[in-house]
């Protein structure tokens, strides 16, 4: 049987998901209007610029950003 969490782990959770969401669209907002960039395409040229060469192949790049080679197509 699987154990769920307690009133107090469940409110620790929810904050770390909360702040991290709240944190997330700073950030977002912040990169946008400075660079006219989204979050996920400033972590696509950090990876990339991270890479040897600064090149990778594009499923290695997918799978290193948690996401679909059509997913970072459309990115």
């Amino acid at each position: 049987m699987t154990k769920w969490l307690d009133d107090d782990e469940m409110a620790a959770w929810r904050g770390l998901v909360e702040t991290f969401a709240d944190l997330t669209a700073v950030l977002e907002a912040e990169l946008t209007a400075a660079h006219g960039i989204s979050l996920p395409e400033y972590a696509t040229m950090v990876r990339l610029s991270e890479a040897e060469g600064r090149r990778l192949r594009m499923c290695d790049l997918a799978s290193q950003l948690h996401v679909s080679a059509s997913g970072l197509t459309r990115r």
